[in-house]
């Protein structure tokens, strides 16, 4: 056996290099599972913490999410980009994440307990915004996708801890409805999230785009916000009886491609009510509207 000895103040981004480069016999470790063995303090036992969470559990709905320490990643990627601006992951998201790791490795109870709180908070928001289907993307077909996306993960979630719990819950419908419209018009994000997701300009993208959306959304969204949305169980009702657009006169094929429309505009004095609703498909409404 050959053993290696460094001295103390070695820097943790080349103690993590070191470890790769050593890490070749046996089951190989991933970037997560040399994070623990090097990182090992508080907040690596918070994140193991919040990995088996009822409420990240919930919302994630991913079997076998455990294995390889894929639900700590998860976590961590949360943890790191809101405390540390997304720009800053500019020198790479190991580095990104490493350097997290080390400037808050024993960050203190008060730290601790704000972390936690603010996680199981996003988690909160997601699942009654998504329900068990959160972070994903559309197939083909336009179910949802069975398999969470990273990418999209760390950007939605972190975006819900900048917002009160009770305000995300009455813009529910609305933040839905305001996904649904992104990944089905911008090109350039859903390509941001699927691939070299860790390219700085990817990251800035997919963060920029959706805080910005997220934020015309609740700008305008107050306890009487509802009168101006319609609810997705009416629109999902209305799909039920009847999936032809009402403006094109196509059967709309799945429902994540409908929105209900005000068939007299609101700004027009149409009321937010079912009698003025009707089914219609997204495409079709933004051409309306535009």
């Amino acid at each position: 056996m050959i053993a290696f000895e460094l001295p103390k103040d070695t820097d943790k981004n080349l103690k993590f290099l070191i470890f790769e480069r050593l890490n070749t016999g046996g089951i190989v470790l991933n970037d997560m599972e040399i994070r623990n063995c090097l990182y090992r303090g508080q907040l690596n036992d918070l994140i193991r913490e919040l990995a088996k969470s009822d409420e990240f559990l919930a919302c994630v709905n991913q079997k076998n999410l455990d294995k390889r320490m894929k639900d700590r990643g998860l976590v961590l990627r949360y943890l790191a980009f809101l405390q540390m601006n997304y720009r800053n992951a500019r020198k790479g998201m190991k580095n990104f994440l490493n350097e997290f790791l080390q400037a808050y490795r024993n960050p203190g109870a008060d730290k601790l307990n704000e972390f936690r709180d603010t996680f199981k908070k996003s988690m909160k928001a997601a699942y009654t915004i998504f329900g068990n289907q959160a972070f994903r993307l559309r197939t083909e077909r336009g179910s949802w996708s069975t398999q969470l996306n990273a990418s999209i993960f760390q950007v939605l979630s972190v975006s819900f801890a900048d917002y009160d719990l009770g305000a995300l819950t009455r813009a529910s419908d609305l933040i839905y409805e305001e996904y649904l419209d992104l990944i089905s018009t911008d090109e350039k994000w859903v390509d941001s999230v699927k691939a070299s997701t860790g390219e700085i300009q990817r990251i800035d993208y997919s963060f920029s785009t959706w805080k910005q959306r997220l934020a015309e959304v609740m700008k305008v969204t107050d306890p009487n916000d509802s009168q101006r949305v319609f609810s997705r169980q009416l629109k999902e009702e209305m799909y039920r009886q009847d999936p032809t657009c009402k403006i094109c006169n196509q059967r709309i094929t799945v429902i994540n491609d409908a929105a209900l429309d005000h068939e007299k505009h609101y700004w027009r004095g149409g009321k937010t009510i079912p009698e003025n609703a009707r089914l219609v498909h997204r495409q079709c409404n933004l051409q309306r509207e535009h």
